[in-house]
C-alpha cells in the first residue's frame, strides 16, 4: 500500500518523483548500520542510472545494486519503483528516522535542480545536516 500512495503522488510532487530510504524488513538484526535502500518512484519513463547514481554518490553513499520495477496499471501512465541498495561510503553512523526526511529532501532537491550535485551534500548523512540548511545560515 506504502508504494501505491508513494507512486501517487509522483503526480503532485516537484520533480514527478517520491522516495522512501528505508532499513527492510527482512534483514532484521543482521543488518549492519552501514547498509540500507532506497526508493525512488515516477511516473512515465524511468530514471537513467547515469542521472541518479553521481546524486547518490555525492550524498555520501554507494550503490551495491538497483532493482528497477516496472508497474503498468490499466487507463494511467506506466510507473517505476527504483529501489536501490546502498551502503553508507564513511563510518558514520545515523538514526535512519532522523535522516530519512533529510536525505529524501536533499536528493529532492538536487533532482529538481534547486541543489548543487556536489560533495557538499555528504553532510546530510555526516552531520545530519538538510542540504538547504546550509544556503539558509
Amino acid at each position: 500500500m506504502r508504494d501505491i500512495k508513494l507512486i501517487e503522488a509522483t503526480q503532485t510532487r516537484p520533480g514527478g518523483i517520491a522516495m522512501s530510504l528505508y532499513r527492510p524488513i527482512e534483514a532484521g538484526i543482521d543488518v549492519t548500520k552501514r547498509a540500507f535502500r532506497f526508493k525512488v518512484y515516477r511516473m512515465g519513463d524511468p530514471i537513467a542510472l547515469s542521472n541518479s547514481l553521481p546524486m547518490l554518490e555525492h550524498l555520501g553513499v554507494r550503490v551495491d545494486e538497483e532493482r528497477p520495477y516496472l508497474i503498468e496499471p490499466t487507463g494511467t501512465p506506466n510507473a517505476w519503483i527504483h529501489d536501490f541498495g546502498l551502503e553508507l561510503q564513511d563510518e558514520v553512523e545515523f538514526d535512519i528516522d532522523r535522516v530519512k526526511p533529510l536525505f529524501e529532501n536533499a536528493f529532492a532537491s538536487v533532482w529538481a535542480g534547486e541543489t548543487e550535485n556536489d560533495d557538499f551534500n555528504r553532510l546530510v548523512l555526516r552531520a545530519q545536516f538538510g542540504a538547504l540548511d546550509y544556503w539558509r545560515q
